[in-house]
């Protein structure tokens, strides 16, 4: 890494008020281009209120806003760097064209261990037990996504349902709200 990266990751950190301990690594585009890659490295349990170690400030920085329609669907967090990217550049008259991609690297996630216990529990106690989740990381944001696959045909349309019983069930102890959710349809 380069002075100009190590100013810049000061820069993105100072400006957006990144707190502290969370690492950004650079690496160079390990395909001989001139693109760089800025990892963050993102401490999951501090934005999921699921995990006991929830942190509002850190959370609020991290994770999606509340948003309906079209933005929800479009929203990226890696925009909030890429605009102070374009600042710095501006500010400091570089003429520098390297394009940086941004990544994000969620760690302290083990709590998740115990979050799926309890809902593969409660997914038992509804009127669908035979469904089961995956979960995955929600694109580049670092959003955690919840896949509930295994629907039969008829139960399929009745997702909303589903989920109304699985939050009913889990009450206080998991809030599904933390999470996307999608559903997978069954095969057929």
């Amino acid at each position: 890494m380069n002075s100009f990266e190590k100013i810049l990751i000061k820069y993105i950190k100072n400006v957006l008020k990144i707190p502290e301990g969370v690492g950004v690594d650079f690496s160079e585009d390990d395909k001989g281009y001139r693109d760089g890659h800025l990892t963050f490295n993102i401490d999951l349990s501090k934005i999921d209120k699921n995990s006991g170690s929830y942190d509002e400030n850190y959370a609020t920085l991290f994770r999606k806003p509340k948003l309906k329609g079209i933005p929800a669907f479009t929203y990226a967090w890696s925009n909030k760097i890429e605009r102070v990217i374009n600042e710095f550049k501006k500010i400091t008259g570089s003429k520098q064209s390297q394009y940086y991609y941004i990544d994000t690297n969620l760690i302290n996630y083990d709590y998740l261990d115990t979050v799926d216990k309890k809902i593969k529990k409660a997914i038992s106690k509804t009127d669908f037990p035979n469904v089961e989740l995956e979960w995955e990381k929600d694109g580049n944001n670092p959003h955690i996504k919840i896949i509930f696959t295994n629907f039969t045909d008829e139960n399929f349309s009745n997702t909303d349902e589903f989920k109304s019983q699985l939050q009913s069930i889990l009450g206080t102890d998991v809030d599904l709200n933390e999470y996307s959710l999608a559903y997978r349809k069954p095969r057929g």
